[in-house]
């Protein structure tokens, strides 16, 4: 499955879910990257996203089966939402508890923490990460109006898909 690296629309890569392998895909050989949200990518081309953190990887994606997936560097695999029915628009919350949080890290200016814990509240994964470069190239981009800082930061994009979804759940306007 193809897949792009996150805050620069580009580094296509062809990424193997089951065993985490990966390799680069020349620039000529992939279609073009969209701005579109990974919450509206079950259709695209290219499904899904990545990004690199401390020489780790994490991705998000749709499968073919219509499963928004998050892919952690341990090669565990959450599933987060399913699109399912004969018209595909049936919606199903697939995180039985599951809950990720994002927020900026107390006394670390710049630094955002995402933590993501099971049904019982236990924390099944911490990451702390530098979040001031993609909130400067958030700020720096001027070709687009309507781009949101979900668009550089990988995990920001997180969770902009997981309240888009969760707005289509309650029958409200997804974004």
């Amino acid at each position: 499955m193809l897949l792009y690296r996150h805050h620069t629309s580009g580094d296509v890569i062809d990424f193997e879910p089951a065993t985490g392998h990966w390799r680069y895909v020349d620039e000529g050989r992939h279609p073009a990257v969209s701005a579109l949200s990974t919450a509206y990518r079950r259709s695209a081309p290219i499904p899904g996203t990545y990004t690199l953190e401390e020489q780790r990887m994490y991705c998000m994606y749709w499968t073919p089966e219509g499963v928004l997936v998050l892919h952690m560097p341990d090669q565990r695999r959450h599933a987060l939402f399913r699109h399912g029915g004969g018209d595909g628009e049936r919606l199903e919350d697939m995180r039985h508890g599951l809950r990720i949080e994002l927020a900026a890290t107390p006394g670390r200016n710049g630094y955002n923490t995402l933590r993501i814990s099971g049904a019982d509240g236990h924390a099944i994964h911490r990451l702390t990460y530098h979040a001031l470069p993609y909130a400067l190239l958030y700020g720096a981009d001027f070709s687009y109006n309507d781009r949101i800082l979900a668009d550089w930061d990988f995990f920001e994009g997180i969770k902009d898909a997981i309240e888009d979804l969760e707005a289509k759940l309650q029958g409200g306007s997804a974004s």
